[in-house]
């Protein structure tokens, strides 16, 4: 998406033609703009546990 940006298509005809949200599209131009990386960086989850509680019954 990126290259079709730098050719000069909109955010929003960009976000149509892949298939992406405009907000999404919004998101990317800009971290290219600050980074200068044409590539995604890893998606942010939030951190998990590590420890899994054991749920039993009382009959």
């Amino acid at each position: 998406m990126i290259a079709a940006l730098e050719e000069g298509l909109s955010t929003r005809k960009a976000a149509r033609r892949f298939r992406v949200g405009i907000s999404t599209a919004r998101t990317w131009r800009r971290r290219y703009r600050e980074s200068g990386k044409r590539h995604a960086s890893r998606a942010s989850r939030r951190a998990r546990s590590s420890i899994r509680m054991k749920v039993t019954s009382s009959a």
